[in-house]
């Protein structure tokens, strides 16, 4: 790729996928506001940049995460993986990691180092305040017994139960929850229409990539764009149909949420199918 330099930390890595599915690839360095300003200073301007052999060009960044714009994998089809590290000076921390997950069946995309190096992991901290605590009363919980409002369970739970109001045939719902002081933001798409419906949905790159805690089982991308490169912003066009007429999201705390949601008219999404269809031919 030979965008940092000689100097820069390389690696090399492969992507697979059993199964016909859309991939969101993301690189990962420490932030900004986990620098200390002393260690900024240092930067030396080099850049880290991540390259996969579906995107055109290498995406390059500075602190931080570059999240990619999704691209689709074929069965059995692998994609090549190239990162390169500015670990030349004592602004940036020797620490990455680069994530890939998809649209398919669990289990069924598969990312591995060329070298065969194996990830390292964190190992559980043990709580050093062994003392039991008094007891107290408790106060009935009129939550008790309901499932955990972050959890898979709750969400699905939220969005089956969803009503349409008013004349249209589809809506596009968005809600959150809290919990312990974290926001998490989930949307919805429903339709009753006699036909498909599309709606696209703008989010920063990285909530499509790596924020997504929980997807509904009939969630289908049809095709995604970045539409905005300055704010990191990619459009995906997600279609509800009458035998699949349910689907939605949820969102880590992290996560920037929606920033815009449209519905495609049917010349839209037929211009769209003829798109999808020439690229892959």
């Amino acid at each position: 790729m030979g965008v940092c330099g000689p100097k820069c930390t390389r690696h090399e890595l492969t992507l697979k996928s059993d199964v016909d599915q859309t991939v969101y690839v993301t690189a990962y360095s420490w932030g900004k506001k986990s620098i200390p300003e002393e260690c900024e200073q240092k930067d030396n301007g080099l850049y880290h940049a991540i390259l996969v052999d579906k995107i055109d060009k290498p995406q390059i960044f500075n602190f931080g995460d570059k999240a990619l714009a999704p691209f689709d994998l074929k069965a059995g089809e692998t994609a090549q993986v190239e990162v390169e590290w500015n670990f030349t000076n004592d602004a940036h921390a020797r620490d990455w990691s680069v994530t890939a997950f998809g649209d398919g069946k669990k289990g069924s995309l598969s990312l591995t180092h060329n070298k065969g190096l194996k990830s390292d992991s964190w190992h559980p901290i043990v709580r050093k305040d062994n003392g039991k605590k008094p007891a107290t009363m408790l106060k009935p919980n009129p939550d008790a017994g309901k499932p955990d409002v972050e959890s898979e369970a709750a969400f699905v739970e939220w969005l089956e139960a969803l009503t349409i109001d008013g004349g249209e045939c589809s809506m596009f719902k968005e809600d959150s929850v809290t919990k312990a002081g974290k926001k998490f933001s989930r949307a919805a798409i429903k339709s009753k229409c006699a036909v498909p419906v599309a709606y696209g949905i703008s989010m920063n790159s990285s909530d499509w990539s790596s924020n997504l805690s929980h997807a509904y089982k009939d969630f289908t991308l049809v095709e995604c764009k970045v539409t905005n490169p300055v704010e990191d912003i990619t459009e995906c066009i997600i279609e509800v149909t009458p035998d699949k007429p349910l689907t939605g999201w949820q969102l880590s705390s992290t996560a920037y949420g929606v920033k815009g949601a449209r519905r495609l008219d049917q010349s839209e999404l037929e211009k769209v199918r003829l798109e999808i269809a020439k690229k892959e031919k």
